[in-house]
């Protein structure tokens, strides 16, 4: 039996420790992962909370230079658990008391009795874990403001090794159970250097020092601000950037269904610079900050509406790291080599090289270098469709531009108010479709689409149009429209930002096209766990997201997947050909637009979860049209909203199988 030892009694006495509960789901459920995140080349010990975690063995890291290993678990007691440990306490003391009358059950809580207490528990056959879990469940019940929450107080304590070439960005990090493989929570590497905060720190602020860039991590607990100061020198570009939301996109308890960060810059003086809660549309906040004068500045981190919790965790930059806020054009095409402008701060160049040849239509994400540090990625859309950039617009606060159809028009509203018209030629009975990417390629605008015939008649217009394939985004802002052309002659589509705003961030991407029938596939749930034995199966639901008016028959097949995995189930079916009365009838067909599958897997080997790759095949006007299909999760948001979170695998694991050596 492993023994307790002073120094733990001791330490675990002084420790004011906090947990919290969640859904419970098959491969069990993490809800964050604290430090989330660590720097290329060093080694990082994290806390990864959930449920279900019983057993944990090993760690999924996705990409390269990455791996994880299971060091310990912790379940906090529940009441009959701590009475039981309590009593044992009370036995062992009035077992000693028979040789020693001076002995008593002291104040467990006491830390100037720790010797009388390690002796005592040593004569209960109580461990380290068992004294510790004992603190803990007698602080959460003493702190007023602890939440008992079940999603989260499960703890893997896991070492995360991260390699000094492993690529820099977010990771996916998920536990293997003996019943199957968790969901996936964000872990970044960085190429800064980290620290991790010292609690409590309202008080007396973590210091970052003056060796920037650093990145701090905390987390944000009931009743907590964080304080964390740094030194800086006149003249220095700071970004001071708080990644909270990106860590942990949706909680389903929680509203806004997010730990909304705020950040406030002060001097030394105590005067404040700034203050954010935000950047831009994104919820997690982002200062720049031109240093006005060498000294320690300090940077408050709290929740906006100052609620707490162990998810609510964050990672907290400071330095002049490149970062870019937008770019133009948004994106080009698949036949050569593009160069966008970029906007930002603390960037080698205002220019992007990026490399589309041979990509297929979709979305990548590119970065800007300063030396050797990588800047936030940014979306590039690629489409094989021609190409213009929009005019700027005049005194007036508008521009009208003659287009040929098929067309994708790169264009930026620079001022409030701003309206771009681009004037076409059509035919009667022409079938014609608008979409506006900007929301969804990271542009802050919030477009409307509005078509008219040449006497100004209101043809169909839209604001919002809802695409089920951007689960990250909250605000579905980007506008689509499709309409048939009444009679041949002039059309004017025009554009414009709803709020009236504009500036050098809000840009777009239009396109003026013929449909192009289409469909894209989420896969749900992005781990599969299935239960060993003979023809073991499982079942997992694939979700439609049709584009431009698709609405034939979707088959389902596995790519180039080891021998004895099959799937089985009857294609996705065609739409019925009545149309939806209204967006929100329309809304919720589209989220209806799914079926369910089965999953026969062979004799597993033991190892890690296998990654599968799953097609969606159609008949789209006579041609074969095949894509891969993304692995996603629904999570909701705020207790009622529910988006597809997509993942990088679509993980398949027997429950049971022991982690690879």
């Amino acid at each position: 039996m492993r023994k307790v030892s002073f120094k733990i009694v001791a330490s675990v006495l002084a420790l004011v420790a906090s947990m919290t509960f969640s859904w419970a789901q098959n491969g069990g459920h993490i809800g964050y992962v604290y430090p989330a995140g660590g720097q290329q080349g060093t080694s990082v010990t994290v806390k990864v909370g959930g449920q279900a975690l019983k057993g944990v063995f090993g760690v999924y890291m996705s990409g390269d230079g990455v791996v994880g290993t299971v060091s310990d678990y912790f379940r906090p007691l529940n009441n009959t658990q701590a009475l039981i440990l309590t009593d044992k306490l009370k036995a062992a003391a009035q077992k000693l008391q028979t040789t020693d009358p001076k002995v008593n059950l002291p104040n467990l809580d006491d830390p100037s009795k720790a010797a009388l207490i390690y002796r005592i528990a040593q004569e209960a056959g109580l461990t380290d874990k068992d004294l510790m879990a004992l603190a803990e469940y007698r602080n959460s019940r003493r702190d007023p403001k602890k939440q008992q929450n079940q999603q989260i107080e499960e703890i893997a304590t896991v070492v995360v090794n991260i390699g000094p070439d492993a690529q820099p960005g977010f990771r996916e990090l998920r536990l293997l159970t003996p019943t199957g493989v968790t969901n996936a929570i964000h872990f970044v590497v960085s190429q800064a250097t980290e620290q991790t905060e010292v609690k409590p720190n309202d008080k007396l602020p973590n210091d970052l020092g003056d060796k920037l860039p650093a990145v701090a991590n905390g987390q944000i607990l009931p009743g907590e601000v964080a304080k964390w100061t740094f030194a800086a020198h006149k003249g220095q570009h700071l970004i001071i950037d708080c990644c909270a939301r990106e860590l942990v996109p949706y909680l389903a308890d929680a509203v806004p269904g997010w730990f909304q960060a705020a950040i406030e810059l002060y001097d030394s003086k105590g005067n404040q610079i700034d203050y954010a809660d935000h950047y831009l549309f994104h919820p997690d906040p982002l200062i720049h900050f031109d240093v006005p004068a060498d000294d320690k500045y300090l940077v408050v981190v709290h929740d906006a509406l100052y609620r707490g919790r162990e998810d609510f965790v964050y990672r907290l930059t400071v330095g002049e790291m490149p970062l870019v806020s937008s770019i133009f054009p948004l994106g080009g095409s698949p036949s050569a080599h593009a160069t966008v402008k970029a906007v930002g701060w603390n960037l080698a160049s205002d220019k992007i090289s990026v490399d589309t040849s041979s990509r297929p239509n979709g979305v990548y994400p590119i970065v800007a270098t300063s030396g050797k540090i990588e800047s936030n990625p940014v979306p590039f859309a690629v489409d094989g469709l021609p190409e213009i950039v929009a005019k700027e617009a005049g005194e007036d606060g508008t521009a009208v531009e003659r287009v040929t159809l098929p067309v994708i028009v790169n264009g930026r509203i620079s001022q409030p108010r701003e309206v771009h018209t681009f004037r076409f030629l059509g035919k009667a009975g022409q079938k014609i479709v608008a979409e506006v990417y900007a929301r969804r390629l990271n542009s802050p605008m919030d477009s409307a689409l509005q078509l008219t015939d040449s006497h100004g008649k209101v043809i169909a217009f839209n604001d919002d149009a809802v695409d089920l394939g951007a689960g990250l985004v909250t605000h579905q802002a980007d506008s689509y429209l499709t309409a048939t052309l009444p009679a041949a002659g002039s059309y004017d589509l025009s554009i414009w930002d709803t709020q009236s705003k504009g500036g050098v961030d809000f840009v777009y991407r239009l396109r003026i096209s013929p449909p192009r029938p289409d469909f894209d596939l989420r896969i749900l749930p992005s781990a599969l766990n299935i239960r060993r034995g003979p023809n073991a199966s499982g079942t997992f639901t694939v979700q439609a997201i049709r584009r431009d008016g698709y609405s034939g028959p979707i088959e389902v097949r596995l790519k180039d997947a080891p021998a004895g995995f099959v799937v089985s189930g009857a294609p996705i079916p065609a739409l019925p050909d009545k149309p939806a009365a209204d967006a929100a009838s329309a809304a919720k067909a589209a989220a209806g637009d799914k079926a369910t599958f089965k999953l026969t897997v062979p004799k597993m080997q033991p190892g890690q979860p296998v990654t599968l790759v799953l097609q969606g095949k159609a008949m789209i006007g006579g041609v074969p049209v095949i894509h891969d299909a993304v692995p996603a999760d629904d999570q909701m948001q705020a207790f009622a909203y529910h988006h597809l979170v997509p993942t990088s695998a679509w993980l398949i694991d027997v429950m049971g199988s022991p982690v690879a050596k």
